[in-house]
């Protein structure tokens, strides 16, 4: 297990997720922010065959979990954090059955979370396209913060999210912690798929 949340387990992929893997990445809407459209399954194949490989490179940075739930550990989506220096990209893919159930939320602050108390990255980095109201609004109730627009290579515009660390401070004279803890949510909001990493 790589961490959990209320409903959520987050694991290594697994060659025998290789059928819901494919699933999740062949349907439009799911991928329609990533790739605008559902991947082949021979490319999910091979994406999937990189993933598990990496697990067992040294000096690996490029994570891609599967996402179960805790009740009967159905695969339900996928999330990552990819290299992005000083940092990483974070995103996730959830299957749309699961959609509007506050997983994405869920998940998302999970993913932050462990990012930064469990890996203790500097910083993060979120992308979302300016049309996906869904997964703009968990970004905006997210410990990272708006910073600009860009475009993608497709011409699409993302909004894009950073979360940084504080300065070390001097022990000395500081408690401080150069890594805070994301901020408790109080809303629910419907999922989408909210940022977009390069594909694995």
């Amino acid at each position: 297990m790589v961490f959990q949340t209320a409903r959520l387990l987050v694991r290594p992929l697994q060659n025998a997720d290789l059928d819901a893997f494919c699933a999740l990445q062949a349907d439009d809407e799911v991928m329609r922010y990533v790739t605008g459209a559902g991947l082949e399954a021979d490319e999910s194949r091979r994406q999937l065959d990189r993933c598990v490989e990496a697990y067992s490179q040294p000096g690996n940075q490029r994570w891609v979990w599967a996402v179960a739930q805790r009740a009967d550990a159905a695969f339900i989506g996928t999330c990552a954090l990819i290299p992005s220096p000083p940092g990483a990209e974070l995103g996730y893919r959830l299957l749309r059955r699961c959609w509007g159930q506050g997983y994405g939320r869920e998940l998302c602050e999970g993913l932050i979370a462990h990012a930064i108390r469990g890996r203790r990255l500097p910083a993060l980095l979120a992308r979302c396209d300016v049309r996906n109201t869904a997964s703009v609004q968990i970004l905006e109730r997210s410990a990272l913060r708006f910073v600009g627009l860009s475009t993608d290579d497709a011409g699409n515009t993302d909004r894009l999210y950073r979360w940084a660390a504080a300065p070390q401070a001097d022990t000395s004279q500081s408690d401080t912690s150069p890594h805070p803890s994301p901020p408790t949510p109080a809303t629910e909001v419907p999922h989408g798929r909210p940022t977009k990493p390069r594909r694995p």
